[in-house]
């Protein structure tokens, strides 16, 4: 019960912020799902031996989370992950977002057609289709997502 209400304070508090542009990268246009917070782990979806990897908020389990250039986590790493197994390098997986992952994130946003901000929230993971499996390497094609 006290981890749903702390939830729901910090989602609320996350939605102050975005309302006043005070958290930093945060893009409108990116943002069309209400951000809880920066994605610091990688959840698994899928089901049986299709497993895919997502970035998601920990303490919530949920990938209503952003991420941008800075950002150290293994939310990090199951999108570069990703961006690999979309043809886009973003140089090494190491969960380490530097410049070659931002330049691999707004070229997949300009290959999808979508607001390129180089941040990942929503509008990029709805659009991201192809997510890293759990071996490194494998690629799985996304059969669910809580934001499709």
């Amino acid at each position: 019960m006290l981890k749903k209400k702390l939830g729901v304070v910090l989602a609320s508090l996350a939605m102050v912020a975005l309302g006043l542009g005070a958290v930093e990268g945060a893009s409108p246009s990116a943002n069309a799902a209400v951000i809880q917070g920066w994605c610091d782990t990688a959840t698994p979806y899928g089901n049986g031996r299709y497993i895919y990897m997502v970035p998601t908020l920990g303490w919530a389990g949920t990938p209503a989370c952003q991420m941008s250039q800075g950002s150290v986590s293994r939310g990090v790493e199951a999108l570069q992950a990703g961006l690999s197994c979309n043809s886009v390098s973003p140089g090494a997986v190491d969960g380490n977002w530097g410049p070659n992952t931002t330049t691999a994130v707004r070229a997949f946003q300009q290959l999808k057609g979508i607001a390129v901000d180089g941040v990942y929230g929503p509008q990029t993971h709805n659009a991201m289709r192809v997510w890293g499996g759990l071996n490194p390497g494998s690629c799985r094609v996304a059969i669910y997502s809580p934001y499709l």
